[in-house]
């Protein structure tokens, strides 16, 4: 082969090679990604100081506000402390999400990344960010999570701001919820059930059923009677244990303790001074509770910040809670 044909080859196999790239990168999958690197909301890198939070999903919108001592509320449970830790956790992934991959332009395929505009049936999640004079530093539609889209246990999330249909593979884990249980403290009171020493469960209409620790194991008082027996033997130790754990998915404003036929009063004794009195009403398809504490010795610490935290408010539990608790004589004997 001569030098002249053999440099004919080459450019014509080059020209075949770049042809077979070009069809390649025409028909790959990624061949029209966008990719940024630009953060997601560049005000958060600067000094900005975040004073609200509002995060819509459906038709609930929860608002999160700074005080000025920095000290985090829930604007619709009036004003309810919140846990700045997730608060952190959220603020920081925002900040630094990047803007990787570039999505789709077409409305009428936002919802397939959970984009589309928050609304009633829209499962996208509205988050708006405002500095501390109210100034709107973002608006961020929130969208489905990409797990390991960055490595193992690297997810990111899909994201759009309102004002551009160019939505991104965002490379943060952006934990938008408007959950009251997701930015609270939900533990509002837990002791050891193995040490209580005495529980008495009133429920309206029912006698009054005691629970007592018996050689180191807790039994009901009077049950079962009359040739009966208890359906469950570890019946007993299931009350206490269901009792001795409340953790809230909600909560509300108490104007006044609750009583009457519709709540249930529910009498702990620790083996250490401390008496927690639960009283519980059910309400369509969960149920309600407050939670007060006394205590002497060691045990009024406890009680004291028990009482800080649940004075003046009532605690949304599951239904399953309060049927764990709220048992009937013929409940338990047969």
């Amino acid at each position: 082969m001569t030098p002249r044909t053999f440099v004919k080859f080459a450019i014509a196999a080059a020209a075949t090679s770049l042809a077979a790239i070009a069809v390649y990168a025409a028909n790959a999958p990624w061949s029209e990604v966008k990719s940024s690197g630009a953060k997601l909301v560049p005000a958060l890198a600067s000094d900005a100081k975040i004073g609200q939070i509002a995060v819509t999903h459906g038709a609930t919108t929860l608002t999160l506000v700074a005080d000025k001592d920095g000290r985090w509320t829930l604007k619709e449970r009036a004003g309810y402390p919140a846990d700045p830790e997730p608060i952190r956790r959220l603020l920081v992934a925002v900040a630094q999400a990047e803007k990787v991959e570039g999505k789709t332009r077409n409305p009428e395929r936002y919802s397939v990344l959970e984009v589309e505009a928050p609304g009633k049936d829209a499962k996208s999640k509205g988050l708006k960010l405002l500095d501390v004079k109210g100034t709107a530093i973002a608006d961020v539609i929130v969208g489905k999570k990409k797990v390991d889209a960055f490595g193992a246990g690297k997810a990111g999330t899909y994201v759009r701001t309102s004002a551009d249909p160019q939505t991104w593979l965002a490379s943060a884990d952006i934990e938008a919820s408007a959950d009251v249980r997701r930015w609270i403290k939900p533990g509002i009171f837990e002791t050891d059930g193995a040490k209580l020493a005495e529980l008495k469960l009133e429920i309206a209409g029912e006698d009054v059923l005691e629970i007592t620790r018996i050689d180191g194991k807790l039994a009901f008082k009077g049950v079962p009677a009359d040739g009966k027996k208890l359906k469950d033997a570890g019946a007993a130790e299931s009350i206490a244990r269901a009792a001795a754990q409340i953790e809230a998915d909600d909560v509300r404003k108490l104007d006044q303790t609750p009583a009457g036929a519709g709540v249930s009063v529910v009498t702990l004794k620790g083996d250490k001074g401390l008496d927690v009195v639960l009283r519980l009403r059910r309400e369509a398809d969960a149920a309600w509770v407050t939670v007060t504490a006394r205590g002497e010795g060691d045990a009024k610490a406890i009680a004291d910040a028990i009482n800080a935290m649940a004075t003046g408010w009532e605690f949304k539990v599951p239904a399953s809670k309060a049927d764990q608790i709220l048992k009937k004589r013929a409940d338990l004997v047969e």
